[in-house]
């Protein structure tokens, strides 16, 4: 027979943050990642009417509720973020958004320089370096009928 000891339940710290339409704090909090175990990076989206207005962003902070500074904004140039779903890095210090809007990944280095966007119809960047990358560019082709 075999036991297993379940961890103890994990108790409140505390909370982080506080509504904010531009600037310090939040707005409408969507996805956190956490870099180098000290700064967080919350990713916030709101509605239409206040998206032009900084409510969509990248707030930094540290866990002990410094703020450190905000990345990002509305817009759907490179380093432009419309309805952001999902923001996550990796060991190296790099952001990962993704936006449902916008269909792509934007990747910014350790030093929130935008890396360029990984578009499903974009050719595959061979390296991540501090250049944007190009857009695909959208046509439309039209159809004339003759009678």
């Amino acid at each position: 027979m075999t036991f297993t000891i379940a961890p103890a339940p994990l108790q409140y710290s505390h909370t982080i943050g506080n509504l904010a339409l531009t600037g310090r704090g939040f707005s409408n909090p969507y996805d956190i990642t956490v870099v180098g175990g000290r700064l967080l990076y919350v990713l916030s989206r709101s509605n239409a009417n206040q998206a032009p207005q900084g409510a969509v962003r990248v707030t930094i902070c540290t866990v002990d509720e410094e703020y450190v500074g905000t990345m990002c904004g509305y817009g759907e140039d490179d380093g432009g973020l419309v309805w952001p779903t999902a923001i996550t890095s990796d060991s190296e210090g790099n952001i990962y958004i993704a936006d449902e809007h916008r269909h792509d990944v934007q990747v910014f280095n350790r030093d929130m320089i935008s890396c360029g966007s990984s578009a499903p119809t974009a050719p595959a960047l061979p390296t991540w370096t501090a250049r944007p990358a190009s857009r695909p560019t959208r046509t439309t082709t039209s159809s004339s009928s003759t009678t």
